[in-house]
């Protein structure tokens, strides 16, 4: 559900009636479409069909999967239902949406070439159930073992024809910068090398400088390169599983597995750096491999493209707070589900060291530097971090941080830009390390590099941008991180709450003598664009984190209100606000009809995945302590010491206290106890675990929340 809709419930007596007219439906094309590809694939392309605000845009995607042969369906259905919309409905892409099938085909024609890989197909594509996958050939001492991947790093990290930042084109520009493709897409330019005006073979590169550890000067040379799809012909096998440094301008040979060869091909194809601040710095990796010059941004790209197109999953990572991106493959085993892998270029630079030009398969890369956030970059989007694996000291840090508004309530969707202290040239400065964004929970649980001091700026189209003045960030964390330590951190909007919801919250009861139980899970997907793809993708993260609803009992005449008009107030008989997955009992009226919205409007922002059934069940009970004395927040009330790890107190100056509820981020009561009319009361936290919890407080003029942070 996106924020605002609803599944909408009408009881009668025993009777349970769901109404989903107000949902987009799907017409019969659509529907036909989507039943020729595999099931698994269902549901995420009725996702994207929903998405699909252009009918232009429909119409392309029925189009392609009637058109698709049954053989790549699987694949070109896989890349329909992932590609970011932004990226299908590009201008310049308009009339290339048949690549996306050539882009299947390739894969199946160079996998005949391969010796290292194995296309794999699971199922019957006469049924409704199949899949594909690859298996490579592992080198283990003196015998060889095939593995297979998961069909998910088959369909993400080698069919999917994106990487990160660079567009998604065919078609050329002439007037573009760095976006030139020469009208081929990467898979077909990089194996094929298919236009002898635009060759990549002539790289006519040389350089004087030091060759070995010796510091002996000579002239390296890199006048031609192999076309890609011949030389990875050559490898029998994937990799050895050794992880260690392969040298600048070494042979091929025979017996070199393909990571080897591929990096080596690599080297040689970027084997000068970027010397002059004012020269372009191309994307799109046929420009890249074309152009022979570049710096790390070069490097990844191009590794990226070409071990995607040699059938080889390859992750492309960024580490911006310490100015570097790489590579990371995957082959099914191993400690570590990734693997690092780059080359570098300059190779021939004068000013670069010997060993620059080499591919660099060390484990944890071997830098030498403490690295802050670390993403690998998924072309639905999404990123994957891995600062766990780079981070200098093992295991890594964890940030715990929580955004939540003035009333303490959770902001979903908030994009925190991360900051870090470069420390890689003594003196440390501060630079941009990256994007999260908080779930339903308002909460980002990651890992984060040690050895780090870490700042934020936050926005949130709600609420704007703090510090809203440009050049300042906030300080998260200002001592340098440590391994294997969470970091608890609760920020509150500087500013008052939002609303959330066009219902007004209701607190009529009525008479009842059932109720509607309804059994939920609702999980949060976080969404928003990527500041860092170019094409600016919009992103769906299912996170598996928990998501809040409400459910407001509705009367006839503003439930149809509600379902005609997606911006008009309404008002509510009465409102369960705030519910977390699991049970919840609604009253049902004794008499006539009860109607019941279940409602993504506690989230601004993130969707709400859903899974319920109901039932009807004898009993009732209405739930008559969800709102907040917002109208009393000035009650002069102070908790203290906060954080805290044993004890805290909780003092009011001018109200009696009742009774103090503490409650987890999940809405679970924690514990509780009774204050009995004093204004001061101690209570022991010692033993709860540490994190962000919120202290309902209750006095004669009703409830006033707190935070609490447990150290």
């Amino acid at each position: 559900m996106k924020p605002g809709e609803a599944i909408i419930f009408e009881v009668n007596n025993n009777n349970v009636v769901e109404d989903s007219s107000h949902f987009p439906s799907f017409s019969q094309e659509v529907k036909d479409a989507i039943a020729r590809v595999p099931a698994w694939l269902h549901y995420d392309l009725k996702f994207k069909f929903r998405m699909a605000t252009s009918s232009s845009v429909q119409t392309k995607m029925v189009n392609l999967l009637n058109s698709t042969p049954k053989q790549y369906l699987d694949e070109v259905a896989f890349t329909l239902a992932y590609l970011p919309y932004e990226v299908l409905s590009s201008s310049r892409f308009s009339n290339d949406w048949d690549y996306l099938i050539k882009n299947a085909e390739l894969i199946y024609t160079i996998a005949d070439s391969l010796k290292y890989v194995r296309l794999i197909e699971k199922g019957d594509t006469n049924t409704n159930d199949w899949k594909t996958t690859t298996e490579y050939k592992i080198k283990k001492g003196g015998s060889y073992e095939w593995r297979e991947i998961d069909p998910y790093y088959y369909y993400q990290f080698i069919v999917m024809p994106k990487i990160e930042q660079e567009g998604l084109y065919v078609t050329d520009n002439t007037s573009s910068v760095g976006q030139r493709t020469w009208g081929y897409g990467w898979r077909e330019y990089l194996w094929f090398d298919p236009d002898s005006s635009r060759s990549y073979q002539p790289v006519n590169i040389s350089g004087y400088k030091i060759v070995d550890a010796s510091g002996r000067y000579d002239s390296l040379i890199i006048d031609t390169i192999p076309r890609l799809g011949e030389i990875m012909q050559m490898p029998e096998y994937l990799w050895d599983e050794v992880k260690t440094l392969y040298m600048f301008n070494r042979e091929f040979k025979p017996n070199n597995h393909a990571l080897d060869v591929l990096g080596n091909w690599c080297s040689r194809c970027i084997p000068m750096d970027v010397t002059s601040a004012s020269d372009y710095r191309p994307s799109q990796p046929n420009h890249i491999a074309w152009k022979h010059i570049g710096n790390c941004h070069e490097d990844a790209l191009l590794v990226a493209a070409a071990a995607r197109t040699c059938l080889i999953p390859l992750m492309h990572i960024g580490d911006f707070c310490d100015d570097h991106v790489w590579g990371m493959f995957h082959d099914g085993g191993g400690k570590h589900e990734w693997n690092h892998y780059e080359f570098f270029r300059g190779g021939c630079s004068p000013g670069r060291p010997y060993y620059w030009g080499m591919t660099n398969m060390q484990e944890y890369a071997g830098y030498g530097w403490n690295s802050s956030l670390v993403q690998g970059y998924v072309p639905d989007g999404t990123q994957i971090n891995v600062s766990d694996y780079y981070s200098k000291n093992k295991p890594s840090s964890m940030l715990d941080l929580t955004i939540v508004d003035s009333l303490g309530k959770p902001i979903d969707g908030v994009r925190v830009k991360l900051y870090s202290t470069n420390t890689q040239y003594g003196t440390p400065y501060t630079l941009y390390a990256g994007y999260l964004w908080t779930d339903a929970m308002g909460r980002i649980h990651t890992p984060i590099g040690t050895g780090k001091k870490y700042y934020m700026k936050v926005y949130h189209p709600k609420y704007g941008t703090f510090p809203e003045e440009e050049s300042k960030i906030y300080i998260l964390l200002n001592t340098n991180t440590t391994s294997d330590k969470t970091y608890t951190v609760s920020f509150t909007m500087p500013t008052t709450a939002k609303k959330r919801t066009r219902v007004n919250f209701g607190q009529d009861t009525y008479d009842a003598e059932k109720s509607l139980k309804i059994s939920f899970a609702a999980k949060n997907i976080t969404t928003d664009n990527n500041p860092i793809d170019g094409q600016r993708s919009t992103f769906y993260d299912r996170t598996e984190t928990n998501a809040f609803l409400n459910a407001h009992v509705l009367s006839e005449d503003e439930l149809r209100t509600f379902i005609s008009s997606g911006i008009k107030p309404v008002n509510s008989i009465y409102t369960f606000a705030q519910k977390q997955p699991g049970e919840l009992a609604i009253p049902i009226k004794k008499t006539g009809k009860t109607y019941i919205a279940l409602t993504n409007d506690f989230n601004y922002k993130n969707f709400v995945e859903v899974e319920y059934r109901t039932d009807i069940i004898d009993g009732y009970e209405f739930d008559l302590n969800i709102y907040d004395a917002q109208k009393n927040q000035d009650i002069n009330l102070s908790i203290y010491p906060n954080p805290s790890n044993d004890v805290v107190n909780i003092k009011s100056l001018e109200i009696p206290i009742d009774n103090i509820q503490l409650i987890d981020m999940t809405g679970k009561v924690v514990q509780t106890f009774q204050a009995n009319q004093h204004k001061e009361i101690s209570i022991d936290i010692s033993h709860i675990n540490r994190g962000l919890y919120f202290v309902n407080i209750y006095t004669s003029k009703g409830k006033i929340v707190k935070k609490l942070i447990k150290q």
